[in-house]
């Protein structure tokens, strides 16, 4: 079984990106020694997935984040991968997580996108939610989660708070029933 985990940062006021998908805001964190837990997160992961929209947000950045790592990249367009490690879907998140199992992957990281997530999580695809909150407010962008869904319930796994006002969070994804 493969543990698809949603590691985000978040501003306070729950978004993940600003209405144009920009995450420069995140550039303004001061460093701390243990980067916020993204490099031994990063370690744990064989394999991610993301949208279209996030995929051309990474493109922006320069070079390929994530050489040496899988990456399905969901969309409903023609694309065409600009790195031998991307895998382009147009399939469902069942769909892309079976092709995702069936490549021996145990432990994928969905990479940003509120819609995206949303949508794994109402197919009872997401395990765990790691969100580091940043002391920020953004007022407006793209959400955690896209609205809508149901009630579901987390476990707290873990939780840190460092100096610079950021906060990391782990939970786990309750069972359905499991209250």
């Amino acid at each position: 079984m493969n543990n698809l985990i949603y590691y985000v940062a978040m501003s306070v006021d729950g978004y993940i990106a600003t209405d144009t998908g920009g995450v420069e805001w995140l550039e303004t964190l001061p460093p701390v020694e243990d980067g916020y837990g993204y490099p031994a997160f990063y370690e744990t992961v064989d394999s991610l997935v993301m949208g279209r929209g996030t995929y051309d947000q990474i493109l922006t950045f320069g070079e390929w984040p994530y050489a040496g790592k899988p990456t399905w990249v969901l969309t409903s367009q023609p694309l065409s991968p600009i790195h031998p490690d991307v895998i382009v879907s147009h399939d469902s998140p069942q769909g892309v997580m079976r092709q995702i199992q069936a490549a021996g992957h145990r432990t994928t990281w969905l990479v940003g996108g509120g819609q995206l997530a949303r949508s794994f999580l109402d197919a009872g695809l997401l395990n765990e939610l790691y969100i580091t909150v940043t002391p920020d407010l953004l007022g407006t962008g793209i959400p955690l989660l896209a609205s809508g869904g149901s009630l579901t319930s987390l476990d707290l796994l873990d939780s840190r708070v460092y100096e610079t006002g950021v906060i990391a969070l782990r939970y786990r994804v309750k069972e359905q029933g499991d209250r």
